[in-house]
């Protein structure tokens, strides 16, 4: 699991070298209106420590779309990623769910651009993240 805090719009976020929204990943890359498991899972060859490796290196990015979201709300929660990684360790689909629609979408264009070492089979990533601003 991977938790985020940010401060308020009352207090500007406390973020290292803050990045801004991501840009939108490329069409059809976010699905849109399904359910996701909660739990962390993988399907396919894939090493758990490089995932959150991966992940990690892009806390900027899911920080500052969640910074985005508590201009205009403060609520705090979980958030599901599922990604699929092909072969050559691009994305091919993301899908997140969560308790903003905003939110999953500027998340999702950050999980979207994910890359990962070429493989020789597709596989499937269920993440969870957790939003909590600090106090």
């Amino acid at each position: 699991m991977f938790v985020l805090a940010c401060s308020s719009h009352a207090h500007p976020p406390v973020i290292a070298n803050r990045a801004p929204p991501p840009a939108p990943a490329a069409a059809g890359a976010c699905a849109q209106g399904k359910q996701l498991p909660a739990a962390s899972s993988t399907h396919g060859d894939l090493d758990k420590n490089l995932l959150r490796h991966t992940i990690q290196a892009h806390r900027a990015e899911l920080s500052a779309c969640y910074a985005a979201y508590l201009e205009r709300g403060d609520l705090a929660g979980r958030l599901t990623a599922r990604f699929t990684v092909g072969g050559e360790g691009r994305v091919q689909d993301a899908l997140v769910t969560g308790f903003d629609d905003e939110l999953d979408t500027c998340v999702c264009n950050v999980f979207a651009r994910l890359a990962f070492l070429p493989g020789p089979a597709p596989f499937t990533v269920t993440y969870p993240i957790v939003f909590s601003p600090l106090p």
